[in-house]
């Protein structure tokens, strides 16, 4: 919940009409009635720094009805993270308050009270909004502009930040377009990205990535979404690259394999799929045959580390590998075949050293010839032993059969 709760405060999002009409309630995801003001348009204007989300937005707002007058808000959430909101409306700024649509005065104007922590448990979770009275002259158009920066210095361990559109349904009309450009401030660039959403309408262009829709009723789907780091993607590559271990050499592969994504790209680069691909078929290239036996490491060189205790209670002992520990030589390097036939059938050419690797392997395993070796082990019932896998299920075998017949289509 903790990290819901984090993400949740690092957004922003489109103002709204009438918040405290439906105070306590979720935001509408549709036209609200009596409402005759459109957003016909809006520029989205994100700047990441390390420690900040810088957010400017300009709507574009137009009148189909008679002169209106009525409150507006822009939604804050739970935590009051935003810093040095500012409002205007045709270039005049507009005094404004923040609010709590859950308190019991959903009126009053809660900007000189000091925050609530909800984790020492002082209060229900709030839910602030800035909220000011705009002026709308019939068949007009008036251009409303928001600015404020969101604190994300919270951010330790999970970084995303991004921006809501959904708030916007409750206008009249599907919104006329909307243009969301993220850019990168003190700290951070393009290279920093750890996904975005939504994906399939990004557009990562030079050290920015934009977003574009078009007469649409904006739902959560249509939300801005930026994972990011404090690194950048070679430096963590580069950390993964040090560890030698089985399991570092698997999180090397699983990011390599991402790497794309995180950056809004569909496609790898000539050079990240060969790096992804040495990395992943690496996973399974050190089996060799042994006195008749297919024989294939249970353990890395490495010996346990940690805590003194940790390391004193195992010392000598070297590491097991992940699939002895935490699943089985079957399901782990299934899951790996299947990554090898989706590179094979993207990649036909540049796939095929490591899809040979990965049918082969499981080919073995299959047939009963797989062997784990555990004869650097010091500790524990294995020591010192090389023992065969565990047979496989009828139906396991099956499916992976399949997913072998496959592999021979691919490679022919």
């Amino acid at each position: 919940m903790h990290l819901i709760l984090t993400a949740l405060l690092a957004f922003g999002s489109d103002i709204g009409p009438k918040p405290l009409s439906y105070g306590g309630q979720p935001t509408p995801l549709k036209d609200m009635p009596g409402i005759e003001v459109e957003m016909a348009a809006e520029d989205v204007k994100l700047v990441l720094h390390r420690s900040r989300l810088d957010v400017e937005v300009v709507f574009h707002m137009l009148n189909h009805g008679p002169d209106a007058e009525f409150e507006e808000g822009f939604p804050v959430g739970p935590y009051r993270t935003m810093k040095g909101f500012a409002f205007t409306i045709d270039g005049k700024p507009l005094p404004f308050k923040l609010v709590d649509r859950k308190s019991a005065d959903p009126k009053a104007d809660r900007s000189a009270e000091p925050e609530k922590d909800l984790f020492k448990g002082d209060a229900k979770e709030p839910d602030y909004w800035y909220v000011w009275t705009a002026a709308f002259k019939a068949g007009a158009r008036h251009t409303h502009v928001v600015k404020y920066s969101v604190d994300l210095s919270h951010q330790h361990f999970y970084h995303q930040t991004g921006y809501i559109l959904h708030t916007g349904a409750a206008w009249k009309n599907p919104i006329g377009k909307a243009t969301v450009t993220l850019t990168f401030g003190e700290g951070t660039s393009v290279d920093h990205l750890r996904g975005v959403r939504p994906f399939d309408n990004a557009r990562v262009q030079s050290n920015q990535v934009a977003w574009t829709f078009e007469n649409f009723e904006p739902t959560k789907a249509h939300d801005i979404v930026i994972g990011y780091d404090l690194d950048t993607w070679k430096e963590d590559v580069a950390k993964l690259r040090a560890d030698a271990s089985w399991n570092g050499r698997r999180a090397l592969a699983a990011t390599l394999k991402e790497l794309p994504g995180w950056q809004g790209r569909k496609t790898f680069t000539t050079q990240e799929l060969r790096d992804y691909l040495d990395a992943l078929g690496g996973l399974v290239s050190e089996g060799a045959m042994e006195d008749g036996k297919f024989v294939f490491p249970g353990t890395d060189p490495e010996q346990v580390s940690g805590p003194p205790e940790l390391t004193k209670l195992f010392a000598g002992q070297t590491r097991m590998r992940y699939y002895v520990l935490e699943d089985d030589i079957l399901h782990m390097f299934q899951g790996f075949l299947d990554e090898a036939l989706a590179a094979a059938r993207a990649h036909p050419a540049e796939a095929k050293a490591t899809l040979t690797l990965y049918r082969d392997f499981l080919r073995r395993l299959a047939n009963g010839e797989v062997h784990v070796d555990f004869r650097k082990l010091s500790g524990g019932r294995n020591a010192g032993k090389v023992l065969p896998a565990r047979a496989l299920k009828p139906e396991e075998k099956k499916t992976l059969e399949a997913k072998l017949a496959e592999a021979d289509a691919l490679l022919k």
